[in-house]
């Protein structure tokens, strides 16, 4: 491994090492635990569309292993409580009125995460 190799490798053990701790930062402190910002200065309390994206990162990342059971347990079924029984489409309740494209845009997300 070369010199920029191995400072590429530390840069990213650094970020892997805080990656879980930041995504705490973005959660709404309570139950149910997923309900996330963008930021910390977003107006509204969560989003949908904020935590299908900080899922897919944990995911993605390899994080989700290192939340307990019962989080990730509370995550998913916050984001199953979501889906509507008419249209199958998983819906924000913070911003309702978004079309149904949004949804969909957001249940297709979720649906290749799982």
């Amino acid at each position: 491994m070369n010199e920029n190799q191995q400072k590429a490798r530390e840069e990213i053990n650094h970020l892997e090492k805080r990656l879980p701790q930041w995504v705490r930062t973005l959660m709404l402190p309570g139950k149910p635990f997923g309900r996330c910002k963008f930021h910390h200065r977003q107006k509204q309390e969560w989003l949908l569309y904020a935590s299908q994206q900080m899922y897919s990162l944990v995911v993605m990342t390899g994080v989700i292993e290192k939340l307990d059971e019962s989080e990730r347990s509370e995550w998913l079924d916050l984001l199953l409580s979501l889906q509507d029984s008419e249209s199958g489409l998983v819906k924000c309740p913070v911003v309702p009125n978004q079309g149904d494209d949004y949804f969909r845009a957001i249940t297709m997300k979720l649906i290749r995460r799982s």
